[in-house]
């Protein structure tokens, strides 16, 4: 028996046709859609890593910022509390320090005896320069002021070499820098005109600090002083230029 296939008509390959675009269509779309969503929550959850990246860099600026104002806080206490101590010590030092230099100049001119007692002392005395057969009643302080540090000394002595000596005695102190002779002459005693005595006036400047530090500006060191310079105090940097060191340094 003969068996014949019939062949789809015209119009129904039309409708498969364009049935089966109308599938690829949706199947690209929907790939698309998927896609998009997929990509959304890759963005979505970037965004929240970095939100929560910057929540953390956030909190630890402020917890350095609350340690750097602690910081600053107590630097500002150490430096009022290092400007209390300096004016407490110069409050110290002007209260004590005249009675010291006083009481020193009371024992330069206090003859000892040449006895087993003050045979250490007397030994000591002459280590230092002193001349041990020296009568210190050949000199009298008449007068003695004080002014911005500079104690002027006036007197009378027997001889120049009693005021060369007391000179002398008072540069051995650890309170008195630098004695400059500013007049000595030969004058008539008011008491007795026969007598002839030898008025001096000197310039020192006071050291009340009683380790011997003596600390002063540069420009005020006199040229004399220049060799007991020990320390140079550092220059203060520039605020301005250490910011602009520090930045660039993090460059």
């Amino acid at each position: 028996m003969i068996r014949i296939n019939l062949l789809p008509s015209e119009g129904s390959r039309r409708r498969r046709g364009g049935q089966n675009t109308l599938s690829i269509v949706m199947l690209l779309v929907i790939i698309e859609v998927l896609g998009l969503f997929s990509w959304y929550q890759d963005v979505e959850e970037q965004v929240g890593q970095q939100a929560s990246a910057i929540r953390k860099a956030e909190e630890s600026v402020k917890r350095l910022e609350k340690a750097k104002s602690r910081l600053e806080e107590r630097e500002s206490e150490k430096v009022e509390l290092s400007q209390q101590n300096l004016i407490l010590e110069t409050l110290k030092t002007a209260k004590t320090g005249p009675a010291k230099i006083l009481k020193y100049i009371s024992y330069v001119l206090t003859r000892k005896e040449d006895n087993l007692y003050n045979r250490e002392e007397l030994t000591a005395q002459e280590a230092a320069g002193w001349a041990s057969g020296w009568d210190p009643r050949n000199v009298w302080i008449t007068k003695m002021t004080e002014e911005f540090g500079d104690v002027t000394i006036l007197g009378l002595a027997r001889s120049h070499e009693d005021v060369a000596e007391f000179y002398r005695r008072m540069e051995t102190s650890i309170h008195f820098v630098g004695i400059d002779p500013v007049m000595q002459e030969v004058v008539t005693g008011q008491d007795f005109e026969e007598i002839e005595l030898v008025a001096f006036e000197a310039v020192t400047i006071v050291n009340y600090d009683s380790t011997g530090k003596l600390r002063m500006k540069r420009e005020e060191v006199p040229d004399a002083m220049t060799p007991f310079i020990i320390a140079s105090a550092e220059p203060k940097k520039d605020k301005e230029e250490e910011k602009k060191k520090k930045k660039g340094g993090h460059h």
